[in-house]
Order: structure tokens, then C-alpha cells, then sequence
């Protein structure tokens, strides 16, 4: 304690340029839009860099994982793939004793509303109350903000920040975020919200309890969103109870996606996101 006591009123005036500076700096990025958004893109841009080589050094002990996490997002994609065309050929031609070239042109409702741009996730936390992940595409590779991020068991999170290279989204691990879903067997319309207890677990809000709901009932995204496409998969449920005074359950939700052994994962670009932010201001003027 004493050599302690010593080294630092050895170095006081230097510790203290030091918080001094810090200070300013905060000062200079909250103060300033224009400041905070600079900032805030070479922080993206530079600490991008730094968890690159730690995110390389991290995935060269966990290979099984990701390869197994990969083979299961293959085989995934795969059988929603085999899925779209039988549901394809079954509603837009007709048999093949009458085919005909015209039957061949797809009509507009079949054409996507989303494509994806595959990332790697260099840095991910899961133990604070509000958890962020970065990725390893940014700007360049057309990563934007409210962007949503899905992995190959479910949603993950949203873009909230890019560089040229990287980009930032704030976890489903996250108090401030909520994702609008629905009970896949009855459609009925909720808010995914996370209590900031277990990476485990979320919470399923605005379901009235007269609505009937069962432990292990699947519950997806909604695709009321530009963010996340329809039947997306949030998790199941784990458990679920009238809260006195309340109309409104109290759900427990089990997560499909373990947060703590995520490495890749898709950002979903919705195609027509402009389109429709457009409208909707229309609608907010109105």
C-alpha cells in the first residue's frame, strides 16, 4: 500500500492530465452532433480491428462450434429452400399436362422482400443490462442501420451503427429493445421484451389473458416491421401465469438462439425500406 500510495503521488499530475482529458473528450463528443457521430465512426472503425484479431484468436479454440453451427444454418436453409418451391409450384402453375411458357413469370407477390449479407461476429456481451455485437461487415458491404441481424436459430438484434467495414447492433440481451411477434398457432400480436436477468429468457408482453396459450408454444416475428421478416424464430414458451390486477399474461420465454455461442449470422436487408418509410411519413403528415 505504501509503494502504492507513493507511485501515484509520484505521477499525480500526470493521472491527473489524464482524467482531465478524458473529461474534455467527453465533453466534446456529448456536445457536439456533429463530434459524436466522427467519434463514434472511428471508434466503430479502429475498435473493429482490435476484436478482429481477439474474435480470430477466440474462434481458433471454438472451430467444432462454429462448423456445427454452420452445418445446422445449411441444413436450415436448405429445407426452407425445398419448402418455397413446393409452395411455389403448388400455387402459381398449374400441371404440366397444360404448361405453357407464361407459367414461368413470377407474379410480384413472389418476388423477396429481403436478401442477406453474411457477418461474423467479432465481439458480443450478454452479461450487462443493455448488450451490443459487432460485425464484421459495414458500409461497404451494404450494411445500414435497422438493419435486423438473424442467426441461424433466430433473431439476434438490430443495426444501430456502421463504419466502412464494421457495424454495431444492439442485442435482444438489451432493456431497450422490443420486437413485435405473434403466437404461431393463433396469430395473436405480442412485444418481445428482455428483462435483463438471464441470456436465457425474454418476456412476452400485450398478450390478454383470455387469449389460450401453452408451455412450448412457438413464438416468431410478426413481419409488421421493416426490420425482421415474418415467422422469424424468437423461442417458446417456458412459462406463463395470470398477474393479479392485471388482464395480461405473464410469459416466460425460452430463446431459440443461445447468445453466448453465436459466431455467424445474416443481416437482413429489407428491399423496399425506403419505400416504406416514405409512406409512412405520408401517413404521419396526414
Amino acid at each position: 500500500m505504501r509503494y502504492l500510495l507513493h507511485f501515484l503521488w509520484k505521477n499525480s499530475a500526470f493521472i491527473l492530465f489524464l482524467i482531465l482529458e478524458l473529461i474534455s473528450l467527453v465533453f466534446v463528443v456529448n456536445g457536439n452532433r456533429h463530434q459524436s457521430a466522427v467519434f463514434s465512426t472511428v471508434a466503430n472503425q479502429y475498435g473493429g480491428k482490435i476484436f478482429t484479431t481477439y474474435s480470430n484468436f477466440r474462434n481458433y479454440f471454438h472451430l467444432k462450434d462454429a462448423n456445427d453451427q454452420l452445418a445446422y444454418e445449411n441444413a436450415f436453409l436448405k429445407e426452407k429452400l425445398q419448402k418455397a418451391l413446393f409452395e411455389m409450384d403448388s400455387t402459381n402453375f398449374q400441371s404440366f399436362d397444360s404448361i405453357d411458357s407464361t407459367m414461368f413469370i413470377q407474379s410480384d407477390s413472389l418476388k423477396p422482400l429481403f436478401d442477406y449479407i453474411p457477418a461474423k461476429i467479432i465481439s458480443n456481451s450478454t452479461n450487462r443490462q443493455k448488450n451490443y455485437l459487432m460485425l464484421n461487415k459495414g458500409r461497404k458491404h451494404g450494411v445500414r442501420k435497422n438493419m435486423g441481424i438473424i442467426g441461424p436459430n433466430g433473431i439476434v438484434g438490430v443495426v444501430f451503427e456502421t463504419s466502412e467495414d464494421y457495424s454495431s447492433g444492439i442485442s435482444l440481451l438489451n432493456i431497450k429493445q422490443s420486437v413485435s411477434v405473434k403466437l404461431k398457432h393463433n396469430n395473436e400480436l405480442g412485444i418481445l421484451i428482455w428483462d435483463g436477468i438471464s441470456p436465457l429468457f425474454g418476456q412476452l408482453d400485450a398478450i390478454e389473458n383470455y387469449v389460450p396459450i401453452s408451455v412450448g408454444d412457438t413464438i416468431i416475428t410478426s413481419g409488421f416491421s421493416h426490420i425482421f421478416p415474418g415467422n422469424e424464430s424468437i423461442g417458446t414458451v417456458a412459462e406463463f401465469r395470470e398477474m393479479p390486477g392485471n388482464t395480461i399474461w405473464y410469459i416466460k420465454v425460452k430463446f431459440s438462439t443461445d447468445f453466448k455461442k453465436l459466431f455467424w449470422v445474416n443481416i437482413a436487408r429489407n428491399l423496399n425500406y425506403e419505400q416504406q418509410k416514405a409512406l409512412e411519413a405520408v401517413e404521419l403528415e396526414n
